[in-house]
């Protein structure tokens, strides 16, 4: 037996169906959120973790920087103190090294680059290397650093003084990241709170969709029972329909 077109519960059948698969997007939407939600919160539940690091090294590096700190200017190299009446030679120590640098350049992207001694300036050790056609130097304190200020393409004009400005402005940076570290800190634990509060929220139409996965077993309950009893009358009525007019209500009794 089939069931007559015009039968109702065959329009409200698949008007039903057709809700709850549009909110059943919407939920799984919600669901996917919440899962990003739920590593976002993992993350930034080590935002101390991460801010006691960072201000541990920036701490380490600035008391370096400190302890070697001196009046006049100091640059120890190949086992000599240059001091600013030293300049002239100190140029000629560098490019000295430049030159060995540029004989151990490195042409290939997989090569490692070799790594040559240049001497140490306020507490901090310097190497350089060339990979190609780049002369990077690298800075050792309690970690190593290429600072991205202290490249220099082929193209690039080297000075003593440029390079020690450079340098300076490198390492005068560490009191900065340090302060930005805690700031991170803040900013990170205040984003968890507001994470763990969204995380807390139930989805909107949680008993609308309830009431629709509920009234499409029912209405296909009802329809058997038709299609057994040609005489049988259906009173059912869809409960997320009466939850639809109930919501229209109060909105507008409020307005």
């Amino acid at each position: 037996m089939t069931w007559p077109p015009n039968n109702p519960l065959i329009f409200l059948q698949v008007q039903l169906s057709s809700d709850l698969k549009k909110l059943e997007a919407l939920y799984s939407n919600h669901k996917r959120n919440l899962h990003s939600l739920e590593r976002r919160i993992e993350w930034l539940s080590s935002a101390d973790e991460r801010a006691d690091k960072a201000v541990q090294r920036w701490t380490k590096e600035i008391d370096r920087r400190n302890a070697a700190a001196t009046p006049d200017f100091k640059f120890v190299a190949g086992g000599r103190t240059y001091g600013s009446d030293d300049k002239p030679a100190l140029v000629n120590r560098f490019a000295s090294v430049m030159k060995e640098a540029h004989q151990m350049k490195t042409a290939s992207p997989w090569e490692a680059p070799r790594l040559v001694d240049v001497g140490e300036y306020r507490g901090f050790k310097v190497q350089v290397s060339v990979h190609l056609d780049t002369a990077r130097f690298t800075v050792f304190g309690h970690d190593s650093y290429e600072p991205d200020n202290m490249r220099y393409s082929k193209d690039d004009s080297f000075s003593l003084n440029g390079f020690i400005n450079r340098m300076d402005n490198f390492l005068d940076k560490f009191e900065a990241w340090r302060a930005a570290a805690e700031h991170g800190r803040h900013r990170e634990k205040e984003e968890l709170q507001k994470a763990v509060a969204e995380k807390a929220k139930p989805f909107s139409q949680q008993a609308r969709l309830e009431a629709l996965r509920q009234d499409v077993r029912d209405v296909m309950s009802e329809l058997k029972i038709m299609q057994g009893d040609p005489e049988y009358v259906s009173t059912w009525k869809p409960s997320s329909q009466q939850q639809n007019d109930q919501s229209r209500y109060r909105a507008k009794a409020a307005s």
